[in-house]
């Protein structure tokens, strides 16, 4: 998957033509990217050479904060579930004690 970043006044300098865009891409993303250049006929995108080593840093660190991202999303829809059942039981004046639902409930 290709990630376009689209640029706007945020990304721009002071003056106008003066902003910076960085996309980081795999050398085997560089062929769809070239293409879009041409579609835009975007000729004058300078491309630099990194280190791999930097690349591989990189996607190990989004891999990473993705994994931390699922288990926050994950807390935090069983937090709002635990808390709609809490509701609907006080609601309709059942108990409800906590060790009846496990997370995997939730």
């Amino acid at each position: 998957p290709l990630y376009v970043h689209r640029c706007g006044r945020t990304a721009r300098g002071p003056r106008s033509g003066q902003g910076v865009s960085l996309l980081l891409m795999s050398p085997k993303e560089q062929m769809d990217y070239r293409k879009i250049c041409d579609a835009l006929r975007e000729d004058d995108i300078e491309m630099y050479d990194t280190d791999r080593t930097l690349l591989d840093v990189a996607q190990r660190r989004m891999g990473m904060a993705k994994r931390i991202e699922a288990e926050e999303n994950r807390e935090g829809k069983q937090g709002r579930m635990r808390g709609w059942l809490e509701r609907q039981a006080s609601d309709m004046d059942l108990p409800l004690d906590g060790d009846e639902i496990s997370d995997e409930d939730v």
